[in-house]
Parts: structure tokens; sequence; C-alpha cells
């Protein structure tokens, strides 16, 4: 039996420049917040590996503070992780990644798969991975996926970043292209994708994780943080998924801006939530106190997509008491 955590789209060292200083800073250590909870499941579910399927950092230009803190951010679970590049964090030939090998701050439990070769995990699994080498591609980097021929006789779990060609909706069915079927038909027990904001169940065998926070896609069942997968094998067994979900720390901050009916200071859990289906979890706010929304927008779901030049407006101020 093989137990994985599936994660995607961290994107970590995004600036909120949007909103007002101290709420930027906010909402920027908040994403570290959530790596330390997926550590923390991670340990006390005993998962074989954590998989990080793209976007683990929001841009190429992060600080090496920043760097040093999400490694930092992700020690309480000492088993593998396994990281890989997605659009925002492509392998370049200079980038955030070579940055991180430089500084010597990748934990030798860390796996960053920056090439497209298979690496066997912790001894129990084949991991094939597709990382992007540049921010947009329309060529699909799973099709080796099928012709691999390891032969080590291990499970075989694919990680990619990318569109599932014929799912997602037309305005984002571009670039990163993935085959729809790629997972039966290459064999792979499980296909672990990110870039999509939401979890999505594509098919039994391929699920795209989630992120915390809303912040690209709309209706997309966003929100969600990760999925448990256990009982991966090959032997066609159906997997059984559990999923996370960790509220993004956004939604705290607002709540305790607001105020609650009954407490000040809001506690904000991690939610464990079983569910064998592909539908979504709903999460109901508690009551607030003054104004029910943050810019009209429900809290679970509180968008804030970054604005061009042309449309920038005057920056936005969280809720207050």
């Amino acid at each position: 039996m093989i137990s994985l955590l599936h994660t995607a789209d961290w994107q970590i060292g995004r600036v909120f420049s949007q909103f007002e200083p101290d709420d930027a800073a906010a909402l920027f250590e908040a994403r570290f917040a959530v790596v330390e909870r997926l550590a923390s499941i991670a340990t006390e579910q005993s998962v074989d590996a954590v998989l990080v399927a793209g976007d683990v950092f929001d841009a190429q230009t992060v600080t090496e503070k920043t760097i040093r803190r999400l490694f930092n951010a992700m020690g309480s679970f000492p088993g593998a992780w396994v990281l890989m590049p997605g659009n925002h964090d492509a392998a370049l030939a200079e980038s955030v990644w070579t940055h991180a090998r430089r500084l010597g701050a990748i934990p030798a439990n860390v796996i960053v798969c920056l090439e497209p070769k298979p690496v066997v995990v912790a001894g129990k699994f084949t991991l094939l991975p597709a990382p992007l080498a540049q921010r947009h591609t329309y060529a699909d980097l799973t099709e080796w996926f099928s012709t691999d021929a390891s032969g080590d006789g291990l499970p075989r779990i694919g990680l990619a970043h990318g569109s599932v060609q014929g799912i997602l909706s037309e305005d984002i069915d571009s670039a990163n292209p993935i085959a729809a079927g790629r997972a039966q038909g290459a064999g792979l027990a499980y296909l672990a994708l990110g870039d999509w904001h939401g979890t999505k169940c594509v098919d039994d065998r391929t699920w795209y994780a989630g992120t915390p926070e809303t912040d690209r896609f709309k209706a997309n069942d966003s929100g969600q943080s990760a999925l448990q997968i256990t009982r991966v094998n090959m032997a066609g067994l159906p997997a059984t998924y559990i999923r996370f979900q960790i509220l993004f720390d956004m939604a705290c901050l607002i709540a305790q801006r607001m105020g609650c009916t009954d407490s000040a200071e809001p506690e904000c859990p991690t939610i464990y939530q079983a569910n064998h289906t592909c539908q979504p979890i709903p999460f109901k706010p508690k009551a607030w106190v003054g104004e029910a929304a943050f810019s009209g927008v429900q809290i679970q779901t509180a968008v804030h997509k970054k604005k061009g030049p042309s449309e920038e407006g005057p920056r936005q101020r969280l809720p207050q008491a």
C-alpha cells in the first residue's frame, strides 16, 4: 500500500500589492503557515511522500529569505517531499531552483524534479514527472509517460502541471496541455495534477489537488488544499481519497478584523473531510457582526486577482473589527 499527500500551486512569495502593506504582509505570511499545516498532516497520517504538482513558488525572483523559509516550513515532516516546477517557477537555465541549490537550502529529504525522468521515491513507487522548462508550452509533456519502459516493478505515479484537454473550460484549455486518459494509457496508478486552482476529479486515477486559496479561476471548488491518496497499487483496486480542507488564512484574517458573534478570535482549524466522489465540500462561515462580505465576495471564495495597470484602483483594505 502507498499513502500520498497530493497538493499544488502554493505560489510562495506572492506579493499582494493591491492591499495595504500590513494586510499584504499578513497574507504573505499565511502561505508559510499553510505549508506548516501540510507538513503536520503528512506526519499525522504517516504518508510515504508529499507530492507538490508545480508552482511551488510564485516567481523566479523570490528572495533568499523566502526560499529558506519555505524549506523550514516543510521541516516537521521528515519523509519524502517531491517538488516540481510549474509555469510560475519553470525550470529555466537560471531559476529559483538553481538559486535554492546554490544556497544549499534544499534538505536531503526533498526531491526536486527538474528533468522528465523516472525517480524511485521512498522505495515504494516510481515517479514520472513532467516539469515545465518554460512558462508556456503547447506540447504534451506527459507523453513520455506512455513510452517509459522503467522495469522496476513498482507502481507508477505521474506528476504534471497543466490543462487536461477537453475537461477544463475553453479559456484555459490551451497552454501546457495534458491528454485526457493519460493515467490509464500510461499504466499509472495515479496522476497528480496542478495548475487548476481547485479540487477536481478527472477520472478514478487522476485528480487536481486544489490550493488553499481561491486566487485565479471561478467556480472550481476552490479553498481545498490537499488530497490524501491511499491503497495506490497496480492491481486495479480503487484508491481511497481523503480531502483536507485547509482554509487560507485570508478568511481567518478577515474574520478577526470583522469580529465573530461567538468569539473575537475565531478558530481556523484544519478541517478533515472524507469524500469518495467528485462532489465539492461546502464550507459555511460563522455569522458576522457588521458587514457580511468582503468586497461582495464570500469569505470562502475571496478572489483578489491582480488588476492590470489600466484598471488598477485604490489599494484594498481588509475590514476592521
